[in-house]
C-alpha cells in the first residue's frame, strides 16, 4: 500500500463530527480564556477603568455560526443512525404468514423451534 493510500485511509476513519465539535468548543474556550487573561491589562489614565482585549461582534457571529453548523450536522447524523437502526430492525422481523401458526422468518433459532414442534 502506498503512503498516499495510507493517508487517505486514515482520513476516512476520522470521526469528523466529533473533531468539528472539539474544535468549536476549543475556540470558544480559548476566546473565554483570552478575554479573562486580558480583561484588565491596564487602566485608562482618564477614567481609571480597566481596558483590555474584547472580541469583536464578527468573532461572536463566526463562533455562533460554527456551533450552529456543528449541532445541525450532529443532529442529522443521529437522525440518520436512528432511521438505519429502524430499517435494520424491520428486516429481522417476520415477513409473511404462510398458513396457520407457521410464519416465514429469517431467524434461525425460530426456524429450529418450529421444526422441533412440527
Amino acid at each position: 500500500m502506498t503512503s498516499l493510500r495510507k493517508i487517505a485511509t486514515a482520513i476516512d476513519l476520522i470521526p469528523t463530527t466529533r473533531i468539528r465539535l472539539l474544535v468549536t468548543i476549543g475556540l470558544i474556550a480559548a476566546t473565554g480564556i483570552t478575554y479573562l487573561m486580558h480583561a484588565c491589562d491596564y487602566r485608562s489614565a482618564a477614567t481609571q477603568a480597566c481596558v483590555g482585549w474584547e472580541p469583536s461582534v464578527n468573532w461572536f457571529i463566526f463562533l455562533s455560526a460554527l456551533a450552529g453548523v456543528d449541532v445541525t450536522q450532529y443532529f442529522a447524523k443521529s437522525l440518520t443512525a436512528v432511521k438505519q437502526a429502524q430499517v435494520a430492525a424491520q428486516a429481522v422481523q417476520p415477513t409473511a404468514e404462510v398458513s396457520g401458526d407457521v410464519t416465514a422468518t429469517s431467524d434461525v433459532s425460530e426456524i429450529n423451534t418450529q421444526q422441533e414442534k412440527g
